[in-house]
């Protein structure tokens, strides 16, 4: 049997907590319907990219990615070059919450995930 498809596993994962996303454009709450596209009440609709991330800009980014820049982007981050932004952050984390207990962390806007993995 096969494994879910990272759509799939995304849209379960997005639908969980689907009460944090606001519309962008209208500041709606939004929904996901169909396990296919988080939708707010001015039905302004986003659809899960078949990798499993939403979109959420209004108009299309002529940015140029490609896998190179990727595999750079490790490269660095197994230097350790971050070790010390990734540790102020999470000092600045961990001295906003109240006690020691499970959190969850939206990565909204930031890669391929480079940084929060």
């Amino acid at each position: 049997m096969l494994g879910k498809s990272k759509k799939l596993m995304s849209a379960g994962k997005i639908e969980r907590f689907q009460e944090i996303f606001i519309c962008p454009l209208c500041k709606k709450q939004m929904q996901m319907v169909n396990l296919q596209s988080l939708v707010c009440s001015s039905q302004h609709c986003y659809d899960i990219a078949k990798q499993g991330y939403i979109n959420l800009l209004s108009r299309a980014s002529n940015t140029k990615y490609d896998k190179k820049i990727f595999e750079y982007r490790r490269v660095i981050s197994k230097s350790g070059l971050f070790i010390p932004l990734h540790a102020a952050v999470s000092e600045i984390i961990m001295s906003q919450l109240p006690n020691i207990e499970p959190i969850s962390i939206l990565d909204a806007g930031c890669g391929e995930g480079t940084h929060l993995n």
